[in-house]
């Protein structure tokens, strides 16, 4: 068994998921299975896929009922003692970023998080993602501090499978923050914190091609875990912000 299962999921993104591959394979971190869900593509990824299998230790293609449904397919297939995410287009910050946590990380330890480089489809640096929205990361989050949305990337969490839960169909465009929350919910010991940026975070995802459906989607999932006055009062501080 794998200590860490790092999960893709991808859909006719040929040039994106040739980065993500690529910042996988060279990781001097080992001691990981990878598994990407393919969703049937048409535009040469399924190829590429099948070209670097024996880099990958589960390949799945087939039609699936969106990101999220794929991601689920992943968390089933998963065998490692954490998982995390790693989405086409997204990297990790270094080769040696994973082999950084690891080697350190505390025995009691429930969830890894650090921050994320926001990049564009050319890979600039737009800026971390803690400066770009003004919310400083901090050692000992909870999931108390999720109320004004998303601190940190799900690129940049890991967390043990046993206790974190499938996501959400019914937020197809913000699931990925109620995920975090309820895994966070679930974690009873120590977090990490991991200082330098752990992922790369490609914009432009479904999320941000329908801002504010996004948004509304988003607004569902807070109202949920704090309750409707508390996420309108933090919506207001996003706002005003």
């Amino acid at each position: 068994m794998a200590l860490l299962s790092i999960i893709t999921v991808v859909y006719n993104r040929k040039v994106d998921m040739q980065k993500t591959l690529a910042s996988v394979i060279e990781q001097t971190f080992k001691d990981f299975e990878y598994i990407v869900i393919d969703a049937a593509s048409t535009d040469g990824t399924k190829a590429l896929l099948e070209a670097a299998q024996s880099h990958i230790n589960t390949l799945v293609s087939e039609p699936d009922k969106g990101i999220y449904d794929a991601m689920n397919k992943g968390l089933r297939l998963a065998q490692g003692q954490f998982v995390t995410f790693m989405n086409a287009g997204d990297t990790f910050d270094n080769k040696y970023v994973l082999q950084q946590i690891f080697s350190h990380l505390p025995s009691n330890t429930d969830a890894i998080y650090g921050d994320t480089l926001f990049v564009n489809e050319a890979s600039t640096s737009l800026g971390l993602m803690s400066e770009v929205r003004k919310r400083p990361l901090k050692k000992d989050c909870s999931w108390h501090d999720m109320k004004e949305g998303m601190l940190f990337c799900h690129q940049s969490f890991i967390i043990k499978k046993s206790l974190c839960l499938e996501y959400s169909l019914q937020y197809p465009l913000s699931a990925d923050i109620d995920w975090i929350i309820k895994g966070l919910k679930n974690c009873k010991k120590t977090f990490f914190f991991e200082e330098s940026p752990i992922a790369h975070f490609q914009i432009g995802g479904a999320s941000q091609q329908s801002h504010f459906a996004s948004l509304k989607d988003r607004f569902y999932v807070l109202q949920k875990h704090f309750g409707f006055f508390a996420t309108l009062r933090s919506h207001f501080k996003i706002i005003f912000k």
